[in-house]
C-alpha cells in the first residue's frame, strides 16, 4: 500500500485491501521517538480540520512464518497496513493490521484467544498512554478481530464489546472506540476487520439465518393469525390465548432476547435483537407484547430488584411499566415536576403524575423518573414502584388510535413511599440510564418500521400482481408500480441504517453517537413506514380501507411511531446537533 492515496485504498476495499482511520483530538504532532529505532513509515496525511492521520508500513510482532489456520477459502490472504495517530504529548496510539483470515500466532507471540467459531482476537500490548481516542474504524479484507491493549493491562472489564467483536460486523467502516470507553484507565483499542462481502453477512451467518427463520416462523403461525380477532375485540385476547403465546414464546426462543441468560433472556446482541424486533414489527395490534420481556434499565438495577422484578418478568410472571412523561414534560423533559423526597430512614416519598405509561394497567412495577431532592439539588433518578405501593391512583384511561392490548393510562402518584433498596442504578444517574433506554426504544421502532414496511410490500405486491383492472394487472401501471419501488426503496435503507447503529452499539462506539444515529434511524424508518403503509393503503383501494386488512391496521398504528420515545422532530433536532458535536463524518459514514 506505500504511495498510495487514501482514497485509493478506499477504493480497493472491494479487491481485499483495507484502510484504517482514526479521528484523534488535540493537535497532530510527528515526534522523533515515534519509530522506535526504526525507519518511520510513510505519512499520508489528511486536511488537517479532519484530524486523520494515515500512515502505512508494517510492524514486527505480526510475522509473516505465523502459522495460519487453513479453515476457510480465504486462509492464508494478506492485507497490511499502519495508522497512527498523535497528540501533542506523542505517540496517542499505533495500530499494526497484518491480517490473516483465521490468524493464529503461537503462544506468547500475541496472545490469541478465540476459537474456531469465531475470529480470533490478537493482543498487542504497545500501545501505550492512549487516552483521548475519539473514534476509530477500519475495514479489512479478512473475519479477524484485533485488538489492542492500550496500556498493556487487563482487558477487563472496560470492554464489554470485546466478547461481541467479528459477530456482529454488519456493515463495513463502522467500529469505533471513543474516551469514555477507555476513561482514563487500561483499555482495549478494538478494529473490526470485515470480509468484502460483510454487507451481506446475514444472508450466509447460520447464526442470523437461523435466529430470523425461528422468529419469522414464531410471527407467522402464532402472532399473525391472532390479529384481526385481536381487532375486533379491541385489542385485548382471551387470557388463554394470552398464555399460548407466552408458551410459544418459550418454545420459539424469542422472550427476554437481549436480557443476560442467567436472568432467563438470550443475551442477543444489539444486531440479533435488531433482527428479532425486525420480524415482530411484521404483526399489528402489538400481539408480540404478551411475550415475556423487561425494559434494558432493569441490567442497572441491584441483584435484589433483578430477583424481585426482572427475572419474574422474563418468565412471564408480571409485566413492568414505565412512566417518564408529563403533562408539561413531553418533548421537553426538563419540564418535570415529580419529585422524591429523602426521609432519615432511608425511605423517600414520591410525588407526581405521569402520562402516556404504557403497561400501567396492567403492570406489577412502574419503573418512574423523579427528581430526588438532595441538599438543594434536583438529581434525575429512576425508582422501581410497586404497583400495588399506597398512592398509586390512575386517573385517565382513554383509547388511542391504535387496538392494542394494554393501554397508557395517567398515574398519580401522591405520598407514594418508596426506599433506597427501590432505586435503580444511583441517585443522579437517571438521565445517564434513560438515555440508553431511549437509544434501545428508537433503534427498536426503526426495526419494527422496516418489518412494517416489508410486510406491507410483500402483500400489497400480492395483491396489486394478482388484480386486474382495465385489462392489466395492476402492477403494470406506474401509478401503482411507482409508489411501491419508493417503499422498498426506503425499507432497504432504512434496514441498513438500523444494521449500522446496532452494529456500532455491538463494537462499542461512543454511546452519544450511538444514541444520535439512533435517532436518525428512528427519523428516518418511522417516517418511511408511514409514507409506506399510505402507498399501500392507496393501491388496495377501498379493501385497503376495511379494519380486516393490515393495509389499514398499520396505517393507523404506525402513526405514533413519529410521536412516542420523541417525536420527528425532536429526532431531527438530536441528529442536526449531533452533526455539530460528534462531527458531519462520524454521523453520515
Amino acid at each position: 500500500m506505500n504511495g498510495q492515496s487514501v482514497h485509493e485504498a478506499r477504493q480497493a476495499h472491494g479487491r481485499g485491501v483495507g484502510v484504517g482511520r482514526i479521528k484523534v483530538t488535540g493537535g497532530l504532532t510527528l515526534t522523533d521517538d515515534l519509530s522506535k529505532g526504526r525507519s518511520p513509515p510513510s505519512i499520508q496525511r489528511l486536511p488537517r480540520r479532519s484530524g486523520i492521520v494515515v500512515m502505512q508500513g508494517s510492524h514486527p510482532q505480526f510475522k509473516p512464518e505465523a502459522p495460519v489456520a487453513d479453515r476457510r477459502p480465504h486462509a492464508g490472504r494478506e492485507i497490511g497496513h499502519v495508522a497512527q495517530a498523535f497528540n501533542g504529548s506523542g505517540l496517542l496510539a499505533q495500530i499494526s493490521i497484518k491480517v490473516l483470515v483465521e490468524l493464529v500466532l503461537k503462544e506468547g507471540e500475541g496472545g490469541v484467544e478465540g476459537s474456531s467459531e469465531g475470529p480470533e482476537v490478537i493482543e498487542d500490548q504497545s500501545l501505550r498512554g492512549a487516552s483521548s481516542i475519539s473514534d476509530v474504524g477500519d475495514t479489512c479484507a479478512s473475519e479477524a478481530s484485533v485488538t489492542h491493549d492500550v496500556n498493556g493491562g487487563a482487558q477487563d472489564p472496560v470492554s464489554p464489546f470485546l466478547r461481541c467483536l467479528g459477530r456482529q460486523c454488519i456493515l463495513c467502516q463502522r467500529t469505533s472506540l471513543t474516551d469514555t470507553s477507555l476513561n482514563g484507565r487500561s483499555g482495549s483499542l478494538a478494529l473490526i476487520a470485515h470480509s468484502p462481502s460483510t454487507r451481506s453477512a446475514m444472508a450466509t451467518d447460520p447464526r442470523y439465518l437461523e435466529l430470523q427463520a425461528r422468529v419469522a416462523a414464531f410471527v407467522d403461525d402464532v402472532l399473525i393469525p391472532l390479529e384481526v380477532t385481536a381487532e375486533l375485540a379491541g385489542g385485548s385476547l382471551p387470557a388463554d390465548t394470552q398464555a399460548h403465546v407466552r408458551t410459544k414464546a418459550f418454545d420459539y426462543g424469542v422472550n427476554g432476547g437481549p436480557h443476560s441468560v442467567e436472568h432467563g433472556g438470550h443475551g442477543w446482541s444489539t444486531t440479533e435483537w435488531f433482527l428479532v424486533e425486525e420480524q415482530l414489527g411484521r404483526t399489528t395490534n402489538g400481539v408480540s407484547w404478551y411475550i415475556p420481556n423487561a425494559y434494558n434499565v432493569w441490567k442497572h438495577a441491584s441483584p435484589a430488584l433483578q430477583e424481585r422484578w426482572l427475572i419474574p418478568a422474563l418468565r412471564g410472571d408480571l409485566h413492568d411499566a414505565y412512566a417518564v412523561t408529563e403533562a408539561e414534560a413531553g418533548s421537553d423533559p426538563s419540564g418535570m415536576t415529580t419529585t422524591a423526597r429523602p426521609l432519615d430512614d432511608g425511605r423517600w416519598v414520591l410525588n407526581g403524575e405521569k402520562w402516556f405509561v404504557t403497561f400501567g394497567s396492567v403492570a406489577s412495577v412502574i419503573v418512574v423518573m423523579a427528581y430526588a431532592l438532595v441538599d438543594g439539588e434536583r438529581l434525575p433518578t429512576l425508582f422501581a414502584v410497586p404497583a400495588d405501593t399506597p398512592g398509586i391512583e390512575t386517573v385517565a384511561d382513554v383509547p388511542f388510535t391504535h387496538t392494542y392490548p394494554h393501554g397508557h393510562p395517567t398515574l398519580l402518584f401522591t405520598d407514594v413511599i418508596v426506599s433506597d433498596a427501590d432505586i435503580i442504578g444511583a441517585v443522579g444517574e437517571g438521565e445517564d440510564l434513560q438515555r440508553m433506554w431511549f437509544t434501545e426504544e428508537r433503534l427498536g421502532i426503526a426495526a419494527r418500521s422496516v418489518g412494517a414496511m416489508q410486510r406491507l410490500i410483500e402483500e400489497t405486491m400480492d395483491w396489486a400482481t394478482g388484480r386486474v383492472q382495465g385489462g392489466a394487472r395492476l402492477i403494470d401501471h406506474q401509478g401503482v408500480s411507482f409508489p411501491l419501488a419508493d417503499s422498498a426503496a426506503d425499507a432497504a435503507a432504512g434496514r441498513l441504517l438500523g444494521l449500522e447503529v446496532a452494529s456500532m452499539a455491538d463494537a462499542g462506539a461512543d454511546p452519544k453517537l450511538v444514541h444520535g444515529k439512533a435517532s436518525m434511524a428512528k427519523l428516518f424508518c418511522s417516517e418511511a413506514a408511514n409514507r409506506c403503509a399510505d402507498r399501500a393503503l392507496q393501491i388496495w383501494g377501498g379493501r385497503g380501507y376495511m379494519r380486516t386488512t393490515a393495509a389499514e391496521r398499520f396505517w393507523r398504528e404506525l402513526r405514533v411511531d413519529r410521536i412516542w420515545e420523541g417525536t420527528s422532530e425532536i429526532q431531527r433536532l438530536i441528529v442536526a446537533r449531533s452533526l455539530e458535536r460528534r462531527g458531519v463524518q462520524a454521523m453520515l459514514t
